[in-house]
């Protein structure tokens, strides 16, 4: 098989005085994949100190229905560990995970990936996009490997001056198949909020075969959500919304 030829490219910065966010230029200091944080386990990594499964705790539960909501919100790419405790079975592969990948650590898997899902965009929409630096990355394993990756990038084939934005990949792997469900430059937050959408309700939890399932749905009037999330949660079984999720839902389904 043909290898990908991995870019070092790099683009110089544009002038202080541009807004970033209208022109989705490059930050003087971009956050990068840390080689020695991807192999090395510390126990100040976010893999290291997140905790396993404890739905038996009201913590956990609101932490569980954070997590619910940014996932969906973000489509995977704008998890915020900083604010989680638990493991979520979606892992941030460049703060002390172990390597995912075969006979490679993760930074050189997820940029062979970045690669692969640019030079599938590029022959199918005659761009000559150039990946020039990862800021972020996610992976679930499930039946396959899913990935949602965040880098900086800029398109050749636009018209002059050349800008360095930020684009987001997401990559399902399996078997040597790939997949690229998303390939997009990052919305800023005004286009996510001209575009707005309802998060589906969390299936029922259930966690003890003698106890009921925790149960799910949105706050009402006079009643305070978990926050961050429209939702409150319950123990007693209670009854849940109509919009739960189902298992053609993206989040189930991977």
């Amino acid at each position: 098989r043909n290898r990908v030829k991995l870019s070092r490219f790099r683009v110089p910065i544009m002038n202080d005085s541009v807004s970033m966010e209208a022109m989705g230029s490059r930050p003087v200091k971009t956050p990068k994949l840390d080689e020695k944080a991807m192999v090395e386990s510390k126990p100040t990594s976010t893999y290291a100190r997140l905790k396993g499964w404890e739905p038996e705790k009201d913590e956990y539960i609101r932490q569980y229905l954070l997590f619910h909501c940014q996932y969906y919100e973000t489509k995977g790419f704008g998890i915020e560990w900083e604010k989680f405790d638990y493991f979520f079975n979606l892992c941030n592969p460049h703060d002390g995970a172990p390597s995912i990948f075969w006979k490679k650590s993760n930074e050189e898997g997820i940029q062979e990936l970045t690669q692969l899902a640019i030079s599938k965009h590029n022959q199918e929409n005659g761009t000559n996009i150039v990946f020039v630096e990862h800021v972020s990355a996610n992976y679930r394993f499930t039946g396959h490997m899913a990935h949602w990756i965040t880098f900086w990038a800029i398109d050749m084939s636009s018209s002059y001056p050349h800008v360095s934005k930020l684009y987001q990949a997401k990559i399902l792997h399996y078997c040597g198949s790939y997949q690229f469900p998303i390939f997009r430059v990052k919305p800023t937050y005004k286009e996510m909020m001209a575009a707005p959408f309802r998060v589906k309700t969390p299936l029922p939890l259930h966690y003890d075969i003698d106890k009921p399932p925790v149960v799910f749905r949105r706050a009402r009037r006079g009643e305070d959500p978990v926050p961050g999330t429209p939702f409150v949660f319950t123990r007693d079984g209670g009854e849940h919304d109509s919009d739960l999720e189902s298992d053609e839902d993206e989040w189930i389904s991977e």
